[in-house]
């Protein structure tokens, strides 16, 4: 019956554009619009959904001479880390922490930002490093897109001494964009955290062994200091009454 319901409407209805009135196109025009509408929607949907775009277009580290008061605690050179950020998503980024790490450094160089970058535009870093030794390694940057669906993610870049420009480049080709849970500050602070825990047990330790001497030598010192006490009690022990006659 259905089917038979869905042919005769089908036949009733004149499909020659030619026979339709206006409120016919309209009707069309309308509909067209409305799919339109939700191609666009599902299409934002799943570019906001979908991993962000984020591109280290231009960055190196450079040695330059210190200042005299830096020279006398550390060596007469110091290192400048200078980045572009190009943010190629229609919605703003949140840049959270640089890291460097090379294959002489043992514990990543950690950074903490706080640049934002706007829809669809780019912004230059310049940050102070300490010093940088070895010759190839890479650069991870953490940053938060609130318009995805998992926030928090890692880029990573390579970089390489150029001895002929006495420089590390930062190459823009080959960087990855990877989903991250935690920032890489994250092993350092652990770390720094045990390292304080097990110097206040010591220290804690330390104070209540101070305090218990002190307490024995206190009471060593206070009976030195009167023995009339210890003597008066050994001799109230030996006393004996005389016998009576």
């Amino acid at each position: 019956m259905i089917w038979d319901a869905l042919r005769s409407t089908a036949v009733a209805i004149d499909w020659n554009p030619l026979n339709w009135d206006a409120l016919t196109w309209g009707s069309i025009v309308a509909l067209l619009v409305v799919l339109w509408l939700l191609i666009a929607l599902r299409q934002s949907r799943r570019q906001l959904v979908g991993r962000p775009e984020l591109l280290v277009s231009r960055g190196e580290i450079t040695a330059y001479e210190a200042d005299i008061a830096e020279r006398e605690t550390t060596n007469s050179l110091a290192y400048e880390l200078r980045l572009t950020l190009s943010n190629l998503n229609p919605y703003p980024v949140q840049v959270l922490e640089l890291s460097l790490k090379t294959e002489v450094l043992k514990d990543p160089v950690c950074l903490e930002l706080s640049q934002l970058l706007a829809p669809n535009s780019s912004a230059r870093l310049s940050q102070d490093l300490p010093e940088i030794n070895g010759v190839s390694g890479k650069l991870s940057l953490y940053f938060y897109a609130a318009a995805t669906a998992k926030k928090y993610f890692r880029l990573d870049a390579m970089l390489n001494f150029e001895p002929w420009e006495a420089r590390y480049k930062i190459s823009p080709l080959d960087q990855k964009i990877s989903s991250s849970k935690r920032l890489a500050s994250a092993g350092q602070k652990k770390q720094l955290e045990q390292a304080w825990r097990a110097q206040e047990t010591r220290r804690k330790q330390e104070l209540s062994e101070s305090f218990d001497a002190s307490l024995t030598a206190g009471a060593a010192i206070s009976d030195s200091a009167n023995p009339e006490t210890a003597t008066g009690s050994s001799e109230e022990k030996s006393f004996e009454f005389p016998e009576e006659f």
